[in-house]
């Protein structure tokens, strides 16, 4: 069996899986190892606070080990200045590899920069949709919560 890559998500493509209802699919494929940072976790639980109820699946996922959740305060990596949210998703990219999942430009460009792994989240969806892990309606879907223009997943297109 091929090794997985691991696939660290961020709060904003959490929030449109879960707003879109289709977190579950996003886990069930076999291609990736999920994970996230406890500062996502920590967003993701103030989202509950404030009323972003479907943010409670991303939570579930997590408290069954679904997403893995890595602390940057504790060894290995305790022995770097302090990092939050999006600085965290590129401390543990550079130290375990892997991916990251977000749909923030300033993010992706400082990935990219770096050369450290990142997807695009628009080029994730156009990959899920090609292999079938989602369909045509939640891409689309999930392409409006993101703000995308999704002319390219059109059915012509």
């Amino acid at each position: 069996m091929a090794r997985k890559q691991k696939l660290w998500l961020d709060n904003n493509v959490l929030n449109y899986f879960c707003k879109a209802g289709c977190l579950q699919q996003l886990l069930a494929i076999p291609n990736y190892d999920f994970a996230t940072t406890s500062y996502i976790q920590l967003e993701l639980e103030e989202g509950v606070r404030a009323g972003v109820m479907s943010l409670n699946v991303a939570l579930a996922a997590i408290q069954q080990g679904v997403i893995q959740v890595y602390d940057t305060n504790v060894p290995p990596l305790c022995n770097v200045p302090t990092v939050e949210g999006d600085e965290s998703l590129k401390l543990c990219v550079e130290h375990y590899g892997g991916f990251v999942l977000t749909h923030d430009k300033s993010l992706i460009n400082n990935l990219q920069r770096m050369n450290l792994g990142c997807i695009p989240f628009k080029d994730f969806l156009q990959k899920a949709l090609k292999s079938g892990w989602l369909n045509r309606e939640k891409v689309n879907l999930l392409c409006r919560l993101a703000g995308i223009k999704n002319s390219s997943y059109s059915r012509n297109g």
